[in-house]
């Protein structure tokens, strides 16, 4: 909450306090700046409202009082996440400032898509025509791909190493961690078992065990898990050391598979450290492929050509074929958007995307039945989170319901 406000005063501060100059070569260059401040207000808001639903509104930097209401998750949409990243989508340049660590307007775009989308789904259930703009958006990346210099990086797995960090052929905006800088990830001994040897980890994160299973045996699945590892034996060496053995998940403390991912990294290698190195994808190109995929589908209640394509580049990228994976070919529009959700609960494995997408479906409840019967979310009939009660405190506030 207060990160996010913090990045939206910041832009703020920057698009009501800059001039552009009024010859063409200085006001592009302003604008390309300015661009990305659009962005980031509209990537904040984006992420507030589908986190806490209504929020304040602040699009000036003298609107902001302690008592100020929050603003309806559409009137949002409407006046600050649309416009926000159109305004970044015409201004920002085809290339990233840096690397991909500042945006281009195709991650702009692929915001924008992903945008329509969620207003297509829930809360708002815009319904068919705002799958209809995501898929034009979507659609408008993927023919100018060569243009912008996106396409999907030869081998899955060598998306995630240190050294390829600030590619940009798929990664079109991320966050890059560094331990150096004091800007680390949350990769390092959180995301190592607990009896992991010989530098135990904290085990905050581990994969379900029904969805690994569920997961086909490809090349996303070969990195994203670590099924063994070395533990303590009980016995030592004639130096007193211990001896480690290495063990499957089933036999290990907590008997999960755990998430390796994010595993080539500097600092916390091999959980050495919770301060640790790597990136965290925002938007890739294989998600646009995947967004086009369902967004056309869901449009037009029919499977295009250029809908199987774009699947089909996402799954043989993933070695489909070589490993006796069918691709997905049918044409039926039921059974391709699961094929569809399936990929892309695959494809962005551990990438904090899974949420949003069972979210806008409103398909918790089918995933994880065993709970939502108990579930605040059914109870209360939404799936936000708590505004931080120091918030609430401060502004007088009443709560989402159930918290």
């Amino acid at each position: 909450w207060t990160l996010f406000y913090k990045v939206i005063s910041s832009s703020n501060k920057i698009i009501k306090g800059t001039t552009i100059p009024t010859t063409e070569e200085e006001a592009k260059a302003f604008k390309e700046i300015l661009g990305e401040a659009y962005f980031m207000r509209g990537l904040s808001y984006f992420y507030l409202t589908r986190l806490y639903g209504d929020v304040p509104l602040l699009m000036e930097n003298d609107e902001i009082t302690i008592t100020m209401p929050r603003t309806a998750v559409a009137e949002i949409y409407d006046k600050a996440i649309v416009p926000s990243l159109k305004t970044a989508a015409e201004w920002l340049p085809n290339k990233g400032r840096s690397n991909n660590s500042t945006p281009s307007k195709w991650a702009a775009k692929a915001c924008l898509a992903d945008v329509y989308m969620t207003m297509a789904g829930w809360p708002l259930n815009k319904g068919t025509e705002y799958y209809g703009l995501a898929a034009t958006e979507a659609k408008d990346i993927i023919d100018n791909a060569n243009t912008a210099g996106l396409k999907l990086t030869t081998e899955y797995s060598d998306l995630w190493l240190e050294a390829n960090k600030t590619q940009t052929n798929e990664v079109m905006f991320a966050l890059q961690h560094s331990s150096k800088h004091k800007i680390a990830s949350n990769y390092g001994k959180s995301s190592y078992p607990s009896d992991y040897a010989p530098n135990a980890g904290w085990s905050d994160y581990y994969g379900d065990e029904d969805f690994f299973l569920s997961y086909p045996e490809d090349a996303r699945k070969d990195w994203n898990y670590m099924t063994e590892w070395p533990v303590k034996s009980g016995k030592k060496d004639t130096d007193g050391k211990d001896i480690l053995k290495t063990i499957p998940y089933t036999e290990s403390a907590d008997k999960l598979p755990a998430i390796s991912k994010y595993y080539n990294y500097d600092e916390g290698d091999p959980g050495k450290s919770a301060q640790a190195n790597g990136i965290t994808c925002i938007y890739r190109y294989a998600e646009v492929l995947l967004m086009y995929a369902e967004a056309s589908t869901r449009a037009t209640n029919t499977v295009s050509t250029d809908a199987l394509n774009a699947i089909q580049e996402v799954q043989k990228r993933a070695d489909y074929p070589d490993r006796g994976i069918a691709l997905t070919t049918t044409t039926d529009a039921a059974t391709f958007l699961t094929a569809v959700s399936n990929e892309r609960g695959w494809e962005f494995f551990a990438e904090m995307k899974r949420w949003f997408e069972l979210v806008r479906l409103e398909k918790v409840k089918d995933v994880r039945a065993e709970e939502w019967d108990a579930s605040l979310f059914n109870a209360n009939h939404h799936y936000y989170f708590p505004v931080p009660y120091q918030q609430i405190d401060l502004a007088g506030w009443t709560n989402n319901a159930g918290y």
